[in-house]
């Protein structure tokens, strides 16, 4: 999907641009044409910062990433800011961009807590009743992931012995399994 957002007192509300279902059938020159070619400079020339979100966008086709979308993200003016998710690095000159500061990726390890981090969570959540050793078990059996650490201590907040009840925990039953199924 790609939608465009903008703070409401200036533009109004969110603008779906039509881009619905598989990436891969949408034909890369209406990509170019609606992008590069009738949306860029409009958005330049509103100068109000705005959001393009493009998702799934491993599923592009190769023309596309290579040509419009990297010009998209190279010629992109001040106020327009691109997010591009996808499960997979993408071959974009990005190189250009880290030069001047103004790209940021955010990855599988930047998404997952630290033990720091899931200590602090159990610890504000369980107190006295969770030691460090527990807080450091849940965090290797969820990998750091928050919703994986949510999912366990909803689990084990009931029970009377939490360090029993963390002993037992398996991803293969309960409300962690039924999460991840």
């Amino acid at each position: 999907a790609v939608r465009t957002a903008a703070d409401r007192s200036t533009a109004g509300a969110i603008v779906d641009l039509g881009f619905v279902g598989d990436p891969a059938d949408v034909d890369p020159s209406l990509i170019e044409l609606l992008l590069v070619h009738g949306y860029v400079p409009v958005v330049a020339s509103l100068g109000i910062e705005t959001v393009i979100i493009l998702d799934d966008t491993e599923r592009l086709p190769e023309a596309t990433l290579q040509q419009s979308l990297a010009y998209l993200i190279l010629n992109a003016p001040p106020n327009l800011h691109v997010l591009i998710g996808s499960r997979v690095p993408l071959a974009l000159p990005t190189h250009e961009m880290i030069a001047k500061g103004s790209l940021s990726t955010v990855d599988v390890d930047d998404l997952r807590l630290t033990l720091e981090e899931s200590t602090a969570i159990l610890e504000a959540r369980f107190g006295h009743r969770i030691n460090l050793d527990d807080c450091a078990r849940l965090h290797d059996a969820v990998e750091g992931w928050p919703i994986g650490l949510q999912l366990a201590a909803a689990t084990i907040e009931r029970s009377s012995n939490l360090s029993a009840a963390i002993a037992s925990l398996s991803g293969r039953r309960g409300d962690i399994e039924n999460y991840f199924m």
